[in-house]
């Protein structure tokens, strides 16, 4: 396909730098993610470090295959360098994922306080600088979207951080969270 076509066009031209080849395989992994082919991916993510050891993309990517093989350990240790990297709010969610499945409830319940922190601070940090266009769009509105649909917590703020993404960008993520958090949001109203 068309990622394989250009890593192997990059990879063919010495003039592309490391980052760009690191950048086309870790994207090449997330498809063999998709298709279930953990190996491949891993090897293609194992590469890119090399390549490029200062991306966190590539790092989560690993923390993501990790957590597919259920390795939680493996989890924890390359969110961990995710966030040496940067503030990912993914890297911080497969970490409660990897503490919940390791027994340690207390740190999972912890971690994911950390995580509605996080969004709410960027909102504020958006909203006080005037950002985000005519729907007020915020960047981790997708991230903390998904995030509060597959861990069934913060829905109100999920819910209006899905609507956001929902007008910016409606495809089937944006859908499916939309959907979810409408009808945890729905339960929620019911159950009061």
């Amino acid at each position: 396909g068309f990622l394989e076509g250009g890593l192997k066009l990059c990879e063919a031209n010495p003039g592309v730098s490391e980052t760009t080849i690191a950048w086309f395989k870790t994207k090449l992994a997330n498809v063999h993610v998709v298709r279930g082919e953990l190996s491949e991916a891993t090897e293609l993510l194992n590469s890119a470090l090399v390549q490029n050891p200062r991306s966190y993309k590539v790092h989560l990517a690993l923390a993501g295959v990790a957590a597919k093989e259920k390795n939680w350990n493996d989890v924890i240790v390359h969110a961990k360098r995710t966030l040496e990297i940067a503030d990912s709010l993914d890297a911080k969610a497969l970490i409660a994922d990897a503490q919940k499945a390791l027994g340690r409830d207390a740190d999972a319940q912890k971690t994911i306080e950390d995580c509605h922190i996080q969004y709410l601070k960027e909102v504020k940090l958006f909203d006080s600088l005037g950002k985000g266009g005519p729907l007020h769009v915020k960047p981790i509105d997708r991230q903390f979207a998904t995030f509060a649909a597959a861990h069934r917590v913060y829905v109100q703020d999920g819910l209006e951080a899905a609507k956001r993404d929902f007008q910016n960008r409606p495809d089937e993520t944006a859908h499916k969270n939309l959907e979810m958090l409408t009808k945890l949001a729905t339960a929620e109203g019911g159950a009061k």
